[in-house]
């Protein structure tokens, strides 16, 4: 995950953010509020990335997509 330390250092409770798990959590922790703030994905996706690209959630819509579409060849 891209955490942005500036912002958000404190939510890992002294765990290390080098650790991928914790790393994770607070993540997936950023991104579910979000979720619950902005309520669609472009909007999550946006909020999560600080609105520094407006292109950002359309970058990681495309990158899912293309990901999908290895794991899943026929769909």
């Amino acid at each position: 995950m891209q955490v942005l330390l500036k912002y958000h250092r404190s939510k890992f409770n002294g765990s290390s953010y080098y650790n991928p798990f914790s790393n994770i959590d607070v993540g997936t922790s950023i991104l579910k509020d979000c979720i619950n703030r902005r309520k669609t994905l472009d909007g999550a996706l946006k909020c999560y990335n600080g609105g520094a690209d407006p292109r950002y959630a359309e970058k990681v819509r495309k990158a899912m997509y293309n990901i999908q579409s290895r794991v899943n060849p026929t769909e």
